[in-house]
């Protein structure tokens, strides 16, 4: 009650010192202000009269106000600066002005009665400056007093707005705790069963909306660990804004998901200041990181990047904790399945993964590639005259001349293609990440030129491979993965016309 009286008291001041603030301004320009009033004031005494320097017949001075005004509404040091402009311009400019032009002999005699004119009023002036002056110096501290003052009770009214905001926020929380907690309990627990009958990636979107639902957490992430790269790669997110640009791969060293990763540890942001490595390598994307534990590996790591301040506890932290270790076993039959059924799947032959898996991945790379405003293009091979080959060779003996050609197609691309079977025997296909339109068109010129100046020998016997390709790249009228294919699998159908 005592600050909320002192706010008001204060603000009613500053009406006031509003007022006076506008008169304050910098010193050269009230210097040069009173410059030319003063020179306009003397150019008016020699026209009108300058046989009477500083107007002493009139009964007021307009010199001597003049410096009175400057001294109540600047400070006394401008009031005497004003009066000592004054002096110069009645004893010096017309006294000169009278000797060269009208040639009147100008003595000491004539300073003397100047002098002894100026003597009063200008002794009443001095006076008047100084305790002007002082009074307007006085009034000008208490304002400036008065806005500390202010600045001061004002910033912690706006402390205290806080705290009080924060302890609502707090308070509300801990309420739907423990209003809900037998609720959530039941809920979670229906939610960890439901993982049980849903595929790997089904299951991290499970995964991601329990947490983000439990955490409130605003700005989420999970991501899976590729140990060939020795990096971690986006696998879903929640919240993220497409304008931003953001990193879909993060490296295992110098990081705090990979420190999380590396030592299968939890991490909150409060660890920053306890510890100097976690401190170099926080990028500020952080707040709570845990790892995704399946079955005994650590597979990723999930994190949180942005969460309500009233979120930010240790309930939080432990429930999160509870959801990785309850969803674990889940994740491991889940991963255990997906891998078992690509690899019945696979093709024993050219040990490509069939079209589903293909299309898996084609989803997950584009995901990611339109997080990073990449490009990302997909080329499908057919070979035309696969009944005429499949006399001369027999299906696996096509499946390995595939073989032959994704081993070139690799030389081309630097490693970078891997190839799956896509929905005929006589089709296969592959992504090129980092490649856009144009060049995708570039490097199927490439592989025609390639295979048709190549030899191909299949068992002692020549044959030639009559291929056609599709291909489309990412784009803003192509976003999906089955707007891309379409947009394939229509060119391979033109070719064939």
């Amino acid at each position: 009650m005592k600050i909320n009286n002192k706010f008001l008291l204060a603000k009613s001041c500053r009406f006031i010192y509003s007022k006076i603030e506008m008169k304050r301004k910098k010193p050269l320009v009230i210097l040069g202000e009173l410059s030319v009033f003063l020179v306009i004031l003397g150019l008016i005494n020699f026209i009108l009269d300058f046989n009477d320097p500083g107007f002493f017949k009139l009964s007021f001075n307009p010199y001597l106000i003049l410096a009175l005004i400057a001294a109540v509404m600047y400070g006394k040091y401008y009031g005497f600066f004003a009066l000592s402009v004054s002096l110069i311009l009645i004893t010096i400019p017309i006294p000169a002005y009278r000797y060269f032009i009208y040639h009147y002999h100008i003595t000491l005699s004539y300073w003397l009665r100047l002098g002894h004119k100026l003597v009063v009023p200008g002794s009443l002036t001095l006076i008047g400056i100084f305790v002007f002056g002082l009074i307007r110096d006085s009034l000008i501290q208490d304002l400036d007093r008065t806005k500390n003052i202010l600045q001061t009770i004002t910033k912690e009214k706006g402390i205290l707005s806080m705290e009080v905001k924060a302890l609502k926020d707090v308070n509300s929380e801990l309420e739907q705790r423990v209003y809900s907690q037998e609720d959530s309990t039941i809920m979670l627990y229906s939610k960890i069963q439901e993982l049980n009958s849903l595929n790997f990636q089904k299951s991290l979107e499970l995964l991601l909306n329990i947490t983000q639902t439990y955490t409130g957490a605003t700005i989420c992430s999970i991501w899976e660990h590729n140990q060939e790269l020795k990096r971690l790669e986006l696998r879903l997110n929640y919240g993220w804004d497409m304008e931003m640009d953001r990193s879909t791969r993060i490296p295992v060293e110098d990081s705090i998901e990979g420190w999380v990763l590396r030592n299968n540890m939890m991490f909150s942001v409060k660890m920053v200041m306890q510890y100097d490595n976690l401190a170099k390598m926080d990028t500020g994307r952080n707040i709570l990181t845990v790892p995704i534990t399946v079955g005994h590996k650590v597979w990723g790591v999930f994190n949180i990047a942005d969460i309500p301040f009233e979120k930010y506890n240790l309930f939080t932290e432990k429930y999160l904790l509870m959801i990785m270790a309850l969803v674990s076993p889940a994740l491991e039959k889940a991963m255990e399945y997906e891998a078992f059924s690509i690899q019945e799947n696979v093709n024993m032959v050219t040990g490509f993964p069939p079209f589903s898996h293909f299309y898996i991945i084609l989803e997950q790379e584009l995901s990611r590639v339109k997080l990073e405003k990449g490009t990302l293009s997909v080329i499908i091979i057919e070979l035309v005259n696969y009944d005429t080959l499949l006399h001369e060779l027999s299906k696996d003996g096509i499946f390995s001349l595939f073989v032959l050609l994704s081993e070139r197609i690799k030389e081309l691309s630097d490693n970078k293609a891997m190839f799956f079977h896509y929905k005929n025997d006589n089709q296969i296909s592959f992504i090129l990440p980092n490649l856009d339109y144009d060049g995708c068109s570039l490097f199927c010129l490439n592989i025609l030129e390639m295979i048709n100046q190549r030899e191909w020998e299949m068992d002692k016997k020549k044959v030639l491979p009559e291929i056609v390709i599709g291909y489309t790249s990412l784009s803003e009228d192509k976003q999906s993965a089955e707007d891309l294919l379409s947009i394939a699998e229509n060119l391979l159908e033109m070719q064939k016309v």
